[in-house]
């Protein structure tokens, strides 16, 4: 994966989700957040997720619940503009 520069991302826009989970299972967590940026952005008209942006935070162990531990995950990626 490569880091985004400043002058790759300067006409992107940046979107991000979050989730918790019941489980600390990276590869679900990112095909829902990745699922559900794609919609964000097909939703608001923002153009074309750069995957190669990504970045994915989690999981992170929340304070226990009900004697649940829960995990969150937040998924940050830019968007290239839609073609005018």
């Amino acid at each position: 994966m490569t880091a985004p520069t400043a002058d790759r991302t300067a006409t992107m826009t940046w979107h991000s989700s979050a989730i918790a989970l019941p489980y600390p299972d990276v590869r679900s967590a990112l095909a829902g957040l990745r699922a559900e940026i794609e919609h964000e952005v097909g939703r608001a008209g923002a153009g074309t997720p750069d995957w190669d942006t990504m970045v994915l935070v989690g999981p992170v162990p929340l304070p226990e619940s009900g004697g649940r531990r829960w995990f969150d995950y937040i998924l940050s990626v830019a968007c290239r503009p839609a073609a005018a």
